[in-house]
């Protein structure tokens, strides 16, 4: 599954980026290659939000704007 887009925008994972709010999938993500972004999601429901990754990820960011704003530095 992750690797679809990759395939259909004919790229190599590593051109790509996984954002996520979640480990396990930025975890599985990157074991394929594809690079990652944590984005908190302050309004999910207890229990389900994670507010710091727990796996290593290249850029964790506040918002998609964040992101975009650190992915420009």
């Amino acid at each position: 599954m992750y690797l679809a887009a990759v395939d259909a925008f004919n790229l190599e994972p590593r051109q790509c980026m996984m954002c996520a709010a979640h480990s396990n999938d930025l975890k599985a993500a990157a074991e394929l290659g594809i690079r990652t972004a944590f984005i908190t999601r302050p309004e999910e429901r207890p229990g389900a939000r994670e507010d710091t990754p727990k796996v290593p990820v290249d850029v964790v960011a506040r918002t998609t704007e964040d992101l975009a704003t650190r992915l420009r530095a």
